[in-house]
């Protein structure tokens, strides 16, 4: 009964490093660890118990690897390779130029306090206090246009 509880604690870990760290690997571990838990119930030795994690680990790998691999195709079909990023959050935004651009800088603004390299899409300067709306990024370097124009 002891290697039972040992099985169970081993999975219920591997489950949580499951959530947290989204690795395939440890769920299909904690799998097998369920699986030679019950094996133990059994009275099997502690080897029989080790090969039935193997093998429960690789069957459920097999199983629920393929299953996630064509949920991820799908998912990734039906957004055709783009996935949101925090920075889409910034996307429509409106704020005010903190620092004009110099010619050796990027303007600059703050957003929910954080403080934002932007320019425009035409690299045309920025003034001081000029409202501007985001409108893209790249890299981290956020794209604006000024309120007001089209």
């Amino acid at each position: 009964m002891g290697t039972f509880f040992f099985w169970m604690v081993a999975a219920a870990v591997l489950a949580i490093v499951e959530v947290l760290t989204l690795w395939i690997w440890s769920i299909c571990v904690a799998a097998g660890a369920v699986v030679a838990g019950i094996v133990s119930l059994s009275g099997c030795s502690f080897p029989v118990q080790i090969i039935t994690l193997a093998l429960g680990s690789l069957i459920f790998f097999l199983v629920f690897g393929r299953m996630l691999q064509r949920w991820h195709e799908r998912r990734a079909s039906r957004h055709k390779g783009y996935f949101d990023t925090n920075m889409d959050e910034l996307m429509g935004r409106r704020t005010v130029v903190t620092e004009a651009t110099t010619p050796r800088a990027p303007a600059r603004v703050r957003i929910d306090g954080d403080n934002w390299q932007v320019r425009t899409s035409d690299s045309r300067p920025l003034s001081e206090g000029e409202e501007i709306e985001i409108t893209g990024y790249d890299s981290i370097v956020l794209i604006c246009r000024p309120v007001g124009s089209k």
